[in-house]
């Protein structure tokens, strides 16, 4: 067995496996791919076989490809999804028939491969969607035990855990939900969060507000202590700073930083019990000056990387705030020679190492020195310990210098001319890299967007009217109606960084509140929300302008 298909025996030995394919030699790739690492795998020479073994097995994942003689495998896979919603079903096509694209996004089709394809990519793509089903099925399982429990006990202290872990969630302030910190004709500044509570009751929380055009303060705050304790002190901590900036904002006061902390420790202090602490990072951008004013009571460093590829760390400048707390300070350090930032809580560097008796602490800097984003930090952090054992924030900025783009398209509001913008963007990433994986993936990210662009920029289609035109049939038709009075365009600029490609897709609509994408609880199911998700999870970040009519993502080559 090779080490790939050891790696997916962990994931699909207690899955079956459906095959639908009309060629031989297809089938027989499939089968020494998959036989020895799902616990069955079934064939079927056409659509018509494929319901019959999916009416009489349970089948947990299908390959399908699109043509046959008789009946198709699109309208095999409608057949399974009316009974069925949870299968999860891989397309293999060429994706020369557009005019099916309705029917594809109505039937949740998980995953698409085109033809021909690579062993590498095949086992890529089926990996990606037996991770997803086992996770559902191991949160549909969980879900149900927590039911059972629930009315069994009438778990009255399961419930106000929940409903705090709900609050905590509304409590956190973030103004730059998915959307970029500043944008110059010559360079951008990418700002990213991870947030990731260990229990219910979580002794972190953050927020990020914009406090000017120019200014941005960023907030940590660690409650030291396990359990409600902690989590309120932290949870007033941030409520109490919001509520300050928030009343600054509309009384049309200026901030200060070192005013605004005071008021907030007179506060807090007096809610602290005699033997608690609270650790909290400031930080407070400032662009138009190029400086950091920052207060940290016992928090890790703020590390800081210059354009010279060397890292310095501001060290806390506090003692943790207390009952007995009387006096802080706020210091200032001019950032003009620094690219990237990075704030964090305790929880991050204490984990423990996978195969090491060390703590993550060993490897912070060096990851973060080569991290572009969010979703690379975080894949390098998630290598490298074992299971989190405490809560983990961290917030990033990374100032991205530009030069010209090394590629300009600019297209009319026209389905035909997404298609054409579909084609040359492919080349442009073929041209750049031979690896399918990150082909089908950026290939996935820019037609989804570029397809926002058209939808909802341009055309102004809102995801409620999409889902209900597709639904009736009636999608492509109406596009075809909208784009007659639209003289709206598209600009795609693609540029080169380090190790990456840097795209941005700009439209001539209104913008949109990208509030509007966050989920609590994970990925919405309904299709029209899918794309922002998917294109996310196929590159290293997404990230809108403040109108939000401009979208840039990264793709790491």
């Amino acid at each position: 067995m090779k080490k790939d298909q050891i790696v997916l025996k962990k994931f699909l030995g207690t899955l079956t496996l459906l095959c639908v394919e009309k060629y031989t030699t297809t089938t027989v790739t499939y089968g020494k791919l998959f036989n020895e690492v799902f616990n069955e795998v079934l064939f079927a020479r056409n659509a018509e076989d494929g319901l019959v073994i999916c009416e009489n097995k349970k089948v947990d994942v299908i390959i399908t490809a699109q043509k046959f003689s008789g009946m198709s495998g699109l309208e095999m896979v409608k057949n399974i999804r009316e009974k069925d919603r949870n299968i999860s079903i891989i397309l293999v096509s060429s994706f020369e028939q557009t005019d099916s694209l309705s029917e594809i996004l109505r039937l949740k089709i998980d995953s698409f491969i085109k033809k021909p394809f690579k062993a590498i990519a095949l086992l890529d793509v089926v990996e990606s969607v037996a991770k997803q089903l086992l996770e559902n099925k191991y949160i549909l399982e969980k879900q149900e035990k927590e039911i059972g429990a629930f009315k069994q006990k009438i778990s009255y202290c399961s419930f106000q855990e929940n409903l705090s872990w709900q609050k905590l969630l509304k409590i956190i302030r973030n103004d730059y939900y998915y959307k970029q910190l500043k944008e110059r004709p010559n360079s951008i500044t990418i700002i990213d969060f991870l947030y990731r509570a260990k229990d219910v009751i979580s002794g972190d929380t953050y927020s990020a507000r914009e406090i000017d055009e120019s200014r941005t303060l960023l907030f940590i705050a660690d409650g030291m202590g396990k359990g409600f304790s902690a989590s309120i002190s932290a949870m007033i901590t941030v409520i109490y700073m919001n509520d300050i900036i928030d009343s600054s904002l509309e009384g049309g006061v200026d901030f200060c930083l070192n005013d605004s902390i005071g008021k907030t420790i007179k506060h807090i202090k007096k809610t602290l019990l005699e033997d608690e602490i609270l650790s909290v990072s400031l930080l407070l951008v400032d662009s138009a000056n190029k400086t950091l004013e920052y207060a940290l009571f016992s928090m890790p460093p703020i590390l800081l990387l210059n354009f010279n590829g060397k890292i310095k760390s501001l060290k806390s400048n506090n003692p943790p705030i207390s009952c007995y707390t009387k006096s802080f300070k706020v210091d200032q350090y001019s950032y003009k020679r620094i690219k990237k930032l990075l704030i964090y809580s305790d929880g991050l560097v204490e984990n423990t190492l996978k195969n090491e008796d060390d703590t993550y602490s060993k490897y912070i800097k060096e990851d973060f020195k080569h991290s572009a984003t969010r979703e690379e930090f975080r894949k390098k952090i998630m290598s490298k310990i074992a299971e989190p054992e405490d809560d983990m924030t961290f917030i990033l900025l990374n100032h991205i210098s530009l030069k010209k783009p090394i590629h300009v398209l600019e297209i009319e509001a026209r389905l035909k001319e997404t298609q054409t913008a579909n084609e040359w963007f492919e080349d442009i990433v073929a041209q750049k890299t031979d690896d399918e994986n990150i082909q089908t993936r950026s290939s996935l990210a820019f037609m989804e967007l570029l397809m926002n662009a058209y939808e909802h920029g341009s055309l102004g289609i809102d995801a409620r009217q999409k889902h209900t035109l597709i639904e009736n049939d009636e999608y492509f038709e109406y596009l075809a109606q909208r784009e007659l009075t639209c003289d709206k365009k598209i600009l795609i600029e693609i540029y080169n960084c380090k190790n990456c490609l840097l795209v941005k897709i700009k439209d001539e609509g209104d913008g949109f509140d990208t509030t509007s994408l966050m989920t609590v609880f994970g990925l919405n199911k309904s299709f029209n929300q899918r794309g922002i998700f998917m294109s996310r999870n196929s590159t290293l970040g997404i990230y809108y302008n403040k109108k939000a009519n401009q979208i840039t993502f990264i793709i790491k080559l």
